[in-house]
């Protein structure tokens, strides 16, 4: 799995271009996307604590029906608070997703892409992340190694996303200088 490090950037980057979006997300929900971004490993936290990390993460809170149910749930949480459910449904799925999409492509045993149907595991035909081996213990080089590799990859993303925002801008701006 990526570093929590590299799913709080990653739910960042979504939330920041979501934002540009015209489906009522605001800046101060960028916050709360990056939050969201690191829900599934809540189960982690379980595992840590009762000593068997393999057993608890990574099962039914990293697959798409599981993104479905707790977006549906922050929806609705976002609909009694704030009186906007759409904003907070495609926040918090889209974030979801953005974490399983980075478990995905991690070396390591794949994910159950089909919960609650299949309990077969998933893997791409090649790895973008190098992935958190907690075994190693808290504090490993090779924890130094992922956390580099992730934010160089989230970085480049970061650029192109920084990249579009800027032409969007000068494109609107525009348009509004020609009407």
């Amino acid at each position: 799995m990526p570093s929590p490090i590299a799913h709080a950037a990653a739910g960042y980057l979504v939330s920041r271009y979501l934002a540009t979006r015209s489906i009522g997300i605001h800046p101060g929900m960028i916050w709360a996307g990056v939050a969201l971004s690191l829900l599934p490993d809540v189960d982690a936290a379980l595992g840590m604590l009762l000593g068997d990390m393999g057993r608890y993460h990574n099962h039914t809170m990293s697959s798409p029906v599981f993104a479905l149910f707790a977006a549906l749930g922050i929806g609705l949480i976002g609909w009694r608070w704030r009186g906007e459910f759409r904003p907070w449904f495609v926040l918090a799925l889209v974030c979801y997703l953005a974490h399983i999409a980075m478990d995905f492509f991690t070396r390591g045993r794949g994910i159950m892409l089909l919960w609650p149907f299949s309990e077969e595991r998933f893997k791409p035909p090649f790895a973008l992340f190098y992935g958190v081996h907690w075994s190693d213990g808290l504090f490993s080089s090779r924890h130094l190694l992922t956390v580099l590799t992730e934010l160089g990859t989230l970085a480049i993303l970061g650029l192109v996303l920084m990249v579009y925002l800027r032409v969007r801008r000068r494109r609107s701006r525009s348009a509004s200088e020609q009407a």
